[in-house]
């Protein structure tokens, strides 16, 4: 089931992004949702049990929170978890109840191998999931 869903999350992305990359407009924090595909945080983490290979609730490095982060600045604090070699870094969603940002790492053309690491609006990293 886990890999069924990396599958269609990396051919989503594959999809419908492919314009999306670091240098993406200016977010507003006024707002992010209208710049980035809606997603669930609560689903999601349903999905990912702590107990499970390539899923890590703590451990994290960024723990202090940051004031006015745009698009750019949620890339900057999600690379400080990434521990993947990627050529391709972006913002995959935004959940605006949670207030939370998903940001995928992956080498483009290549299926698995990536990460993807979820931050609160004010950077702090929440959860990170390895692909298969």
């Amino acid at each position: 089931m886990k890999r069924l869903y990396v599958l269609l999350l990396v051919l989503t992305l594959a999809l419908a992004l492919p314009g999306c990359s670091e240098s993406q407009a200016q977010l507003t924090q006024d707002d992010p949702a209208s710049q980035f595909p809606p997603f669930s945080y609560q689903e999601e983490t349903q999905l990912w049990k702590k107990d499970e290979p390539g899923v890590c609730y703590d451990g994290f490095q960024n723990t202090v929170e940051a004031e006015g982060l745009d698009a750019d600045g949620i890339v900057e604090r999600a690379k400080k978890e990434c521990t993947v070699v990627y050529d391709t870094a972006v913002i995959s969603g935004y959940d605006s109840a949670e207030d939370m940002w998903r940001v995928e790492f992956y080498t483009s053309g290549t299926a698995g191998g990536g990460q993807t690491v979820y931050l609160d609006g004010r950077g702090v990293t929440h959860l990170i999931v390895y692909g298969e």
